[in-house]
Parts: structure tokens; sequence; C-alpha cells
């Protein structure tokens, strides 16, 4: 019988841990030297810079190697780009997934996918949480929406493919998820569990389909989904705590012999139902190989404990535990130890602006777009105030006066943010401009005045509706409106060149890649 403290270093290879600060905390440290765990996930709040996110892998790794580690840390992220970024205002901003879905060339995921890893392993991080193969076929999935890369099985197996091709070029890991799918849900499950009422047939016809091809492209690691399948399961079980989902349908079915992490456990759609550690236990039994547990200190202890315990008393069954540590440390063989060379060739800020106007979309369009104007006419540019909507999402600063950074202009750009405290200086003063343009953040789900402002103002002769995020707001505004254009995203980028094809300064080639209207 293996010591307690030789045991719960061979546990902790089987977790994924988060934690707060920016630096190598004491709590860290004990996860690392005490439990040896298998990898950390960053977040925004361990995140101020370029510099110091180097600085901070390097100390990590550091620590590892003091704590008697043979190989290194797994670091890991979830860089989906788009709404799911974690990067700080230095580093690069890459397309999302709808983003690139629109362009309708699975090359130009392979590219941006390559050259964001290329940023990630540069930084120290080996590992990157993405990307999402949920097919996005409702319209009112609160979390998935734009992260996936649109609404048909062949669209989304087309691009994650491509999108996993590119990661593991740059000798970063990809993830796809999440494993059955998470598209077809209206509850986010970072607040509550969702359910899917389709039949094994319908789910191996379509969500299946998307991971089919991931795993014949090569992906490393599939994260399971906090969803529950009753076709698949009973009592409420989500996928990732079943072996039914896990072990008869990703590994026996569908051949996968790569590693599966579970999405955070500490998850409302867990954490409410089964508690954290209980769900670690349940979790590693049913057939993954490693547990996120991404918050919470007390959590991680716990659940690394339940663990060592569920193994000494003989409900978790040693044989697996050491099944997923060999996993576990091919993968660290194949791509921890692996650097990126320091001559990859960088992708050209224009490049870089290309594949953002390949996918930017004019939905409809009037006959006088683009609106070039004459010399020093006027224009305003209206943001939304919410910008962040899921539990995925995090509060990262977001850049404001944007039309500063315009290229030159026939325009002066005047800039607001709607609140519903300038709502009606906001229409008062609209005449003033010779250009409007209106972003909005799904409208299903925000401020009301977003909407209201586009009835007002849809008679201006030169009004734009750029949807920051989610195309389907065309289906909440007057019909009235003629010109619509989507970034699928609100980053900054995205909205610059958005603005500048709104002027006529460079094309914006995008076709939906969902259905509008």
């Amino acid at each position: 019988m293996k010591s307690k403290e030789a045991l719960k270093k061979r546990v902790g290879q089987l977790f994924s841990v988060g934690f707060e600060g920016q630096i190598v905390t004491d709590e860290i440290k004990t996860l690392i030297h005490d439990y040896h765990v298998g990898s950390i996930v960053l977040f925004s709040q361990n995140i101020t810079s370029k510099s110091q996110v180097m600085g901070l892998t390097a100390a990590l790794q550091n620590e590892a190697k003091l704590a008697g580690y043979e190989r290194p840390l797994l670091i890991s992220i979830d860089q989906e780009n788009g709404v799911v970024s974690r990067m700080p205002n230095d580093v690069r901003e890459f397309p999302g997934a709808m983003l690139l879905g629109a362009t309708k060339e699975p090359n130009n995921a392979e590219t941006s996918y390559y050259y964001s890893a290329l940023e990630l392993k540069e930084m120290g991080i080996n590992w990157n949480l993405a990307p999402t193969l949920d097919i996005n076929n409702n319209p009112k999935n609160p979390v998935i929406g734009v992260r996936s890369f649109g609404e048909t099985k062949e669209q989304v197996a087309l691009f994650g493919s491509a999108a996993i091709k590119g990661i593991q070029a740059a000798k970063v890991i990809a993830t796809a998820k999440h494993f059955p799918g998470h598209g077809d849900t209206s509850v986010d499950s970072h607040l509550d569990l969702p359910v899917i009422n389709t039949t094994l047939e319908q789910l191996r016809e379509r969500e299946l389909y998307p991971f089919e091809k991931a795993i014949e492209a090569g992906v490393e690691t599939i994260m399971t989904a906090h969803v529950y399948f009753p076709s698949i399961e009973e009592n409420n079980r989500p996928a990732s705590l079943s072996k039914r989902v896990m072990q008869e349908l990703l590994r026996e079915e569908l051949g996968f012999n790569g590693v599966i992490i579970t999405d955070s456990l500490g998850m409302k759609a867990i954490a409410d139902k089964y508690g954290v550690a209980k769900g670690a236990v349940e979790a590693l039994k049913s057939g993954a190989d490693m547990a996120m547990v991404s918050h919470v200190y007390q959590d991680q202890i716990e659940a690394l404990d339940a663990v060592v315990e569920a193994v000494e008393s003989g409900e978790l069954d040693n044989q697996s535990i050491e099944k997923s540590i060999r996993r576990l440390s091919e993968l660290k063989e194949k791509y921890a130890l692996k650097t990126s060379s320091k001559e990859a060739k960088k992708l050209s800020c224009e490049e870089l602006a290309n594949l953002f106007s390949r996918g930017i979309t004019v939905v409809k369009k009037t006959t006088d777009f683009p609106f070039d104007g004459e010399a020093n006419q006027k224009a305003l540019l209206v943001l939304p105030e919410i910008l962040n909507l899921t539990g995925i999402e995090e509060e990262n600063e977001k850049e404001r006066f944007i039309t500063s950074k315009l290229r030159d202009t026939n325009y002066c750009w005047s800039e607001e943010t709607l609140t519903a405290e300038n709502f009606e200086g906001l229409i008062k003063k609209s005449n003033q401009f010779d250009l409007v343009v209106i972003g909005t953040i799904n409208l299903k789900d925000t401020s009301e005045h977003a909407v209201r402002l586009c009835k007002e103002l849809k008679k201006h002769p030169n009004l734009v509706v750029v949807a920051l995020r989610n195309p389907y707001d065309l289906n909440y505004l007057p019909k009235e409106i003629e010109t619509y254009v989507t970034t699928y995203e609100f980053s900054t980028t995205a909205i610059l060149l958005a603005l500048e094809g709104i002027v006529g300064l460079r094309n914006l080639e995008g076709s939906l890649p969902v259905t509008v209207g």
C-alpha cells in the first residue's frame, strides 16, 4: 500500500486547479508541493500583461521542479478568442469561432488558431481549452452562441478540426468541448443543469459528428459538458459524471484514446447537486482522466482529499487512476517539453485584419452603403453598457474611444455608451450627426433601451446597427432598419474593422453561418 503522501501526489496529477492573483501564492505552492497537481488553469484574474504571464508561468514551472516533478506542469487557459479571451491588452486579438465560420474558409480557422497558439506558447501556456465544437442549433442558447462555428454539423466539424490542427501545429494541446454537445440548450450550466431531450440516434447523427471528426483530426483532449441527456442517463446525472457518456460513448463507440477532462466542477450544475468534492470522485469513477476545480482553494483541497479517500476505500479503482496518469504523462511528453521556434513567422497586422474582415458580415444594406461621407461630417458611435453575459466570460477592461484608432476618414467621430440616463439625450442630439452607428449586445437578454433607440432613429438617413455579439439581434429590430452588420464579437479589433467597412476603408466579406430573420 502506497503511503498517504505518495498517494496524494498520484491523485493530484488528475486535477486541474486555478488560483487568485498574479504571482505564485502560498495556496498554489501547497497544491504543487503537497499534491503535485497536474495542471494549472489561468484566468483573467491571473493576467495583467504579456511579460507578467511569462514570469508567472516560469515561476509555476520552477515551483514544480522544486517540488520534484518528473515532467513540467500543464498550464492551460480558455483562449477561444472572440467573446472568451483571457489575454491582456498588449497581446493581439484573434477572431472568435463564429466570425471565422462566417469566412466560409476552414483554412482561416487553422491559420488564426495556429498564430494565437504561438502567442500562448511564447507565454509559457501549453494547453488551450479550445475550440468549442457545440453546434449552435438553438438561437436562444445563452452560453454557446457565437462561441460556436455555426448551426450545422458539417460547418462545425470542418472549422473545429481546422482549429485543432492549427493549435496543435504550434505544439499546444487543443481541447474539443463540450462533449457530447452543449449547443441545443437554453440554460447556462454555470447557473443550473441544462437538459437536452434528444434521442441517442439524433445525438449520434448530429451532435457527435464534430467530435468524431475532431478525433480523426488527432485532438488530444476532450472536455465533457455539465448537461443531462435523458436518452443516455438517468436521475439527472450530467454527462461529465456519466460512465455511459465517457466510457461507452466516447471511449468505446467513438474510439477516443486521449485525455478526458471535466468542465469546472465548481459550476452550479455540479456544485449545487453533488458538491465539488463528490463531483470530482464521481467524474473520475465514471471515466474522466482529469477533474477541473478552477476556483476556491478550500473546494480544491476537499476534492483532492475526497479522491484520496475514495482510492483508499476502494471506491475508486487504483488501476483506472494509473491509466489516467499514463495518458497525462504521455501528453506532457508530447507537448509540455516542446518549445516553439523563436523564428516562427508572425502574422502581419494586415493579414490579421483580413481574417477579421473576411468574417464581419453586412447582412443588409442601403444603396448608399458604404457611407464614405464628405469632409468634416459628423458621426456618432453608440456602444452598449453591458458586454459580458455568461459565466465563461470575465470582467476584462473593455477599451472605449475605439473611434480614436480609426484611420483617416471624412468623419469627425463622437462616442457614447448607452445608459438609461443618457437615452433621451442621445435621441435628441442624433440629428446633429450625418452618420449614426448603434452597437447592440444580445437584444434578447439586455437593456430595452437599445431597441427603443433603434426604433426612435429608424428614419435617420444614415443609420447602421451593428450586432457586437449574436447576429440574431436582427430579429428584435424594427424592419425599417436598412443597414445591419454583425461582428459576432465585441473585440476592439472587430468593432474597429467594422467601422472601417461602414465608411468604405475596407471590404467586409462575411456570410452568415446561422439563420437570421
